[in-house]
């Protein structure tokens, strides 16, 4: 790797770069990295927005029917949100890593806040339709409430929602652009209690592991009912 005495380029390099010294985009081949993964997220957002946006036509008209398709319709809409957050990140990688929009830290906050609700809401809804199908298995019979799991759904997303906001509004949070992964991410103060950061770090284990534990013995339940279920009709 060169640095700039040996490559005559007197260039500094910018408050956003990365933490490393001497680091040239160019030399080591990642702007052609990024120029490629940036053309391969296009692609893939295109594909995700046109997917969604077929299936939301598609259970749009039953959402009413049943709980399941109101499920399926609410984690459409939320990876719908998903797909469309990547474009800052695209944004990014086609402009040599450079934050573009993220430059705007009310902008990176709120992203980070819209993204995290997302991914946490996804693996939320996934384990709400394991349970369902589940309890739909084990009693076919039995017809659950809408308002139930509605409320059950707007309960998790205030909760997410009001951890966030609690974080952001005390300062103890922030969005920070990080360029070894073109996206912003929650940073905590210095000045944050080690009490609040505490928290945060459990109850984010908890956010994802939890509805991951529910899943799995929602497919286990759901494998044992399905084997038995000809023994216990006979």
């Amino acid at each position: 790797m060169l640095n700039s005495s040996e490559s005559g380029d007197t260039a500094e390099i910018p408050s956003w770069g990365p933490d490393w010294d001497n680091y040239y985009t160019e030399e080591l081949g990642i702007r052609t990295t990024d120029q490629f993964l940036g053309w391969v997220f296009i692609l893939g957002t295109i594909v995700g927005l046109l997917g969604n946006g077929s299936a939301v036509c598609y259970f749009w008209p039953k959402r009413n029917q049943s709980v399941h398709n109101m499920l399926y319709l609410a984690i459409i809409t939320v990876d719908f949100l998903t797909v469309s957050s990547s474009f800052p990140v695209i944004a990014s990688l086609l402009n040599d890593r450079y934050p573009m929009i993220f430059n705007k830290d009310v902008f990176c906050s709120a992203w980070t806040l819209v993204s995290s609700f997302t991914a946490k809401m996804s693996i939320f809804l996934a384990a709400m339709i394991c349970v369902t199908r589940t309890i739909a298995m084990r009693c076919p019979y039995l017809t659950l409430k809408r308002t139930s799991v509605i409320s059950a759904i707007a309960g998790y997303a205030f909760l997410l929602i009001a951890l966030d906001l609690t974080y952001i509004s005390f300062e103890w949070e922030h969005g920070q652009y990080v360029n070894s992964t073109c996206l912003c991410s929650a940073k905590f103060y210095e000045t944050a209690p080690i009490v609040v950061q505490y928290i945060a770090t459990v109850s984010l284990i908890l956010q994802l592991t939890m509805p991951s534990f529910i899943t799995f013995f929602c497919f286990v339940a759901s494998t044992w009912f399905l084997m038995t279920r000809a023994t216990l009709l006979n």
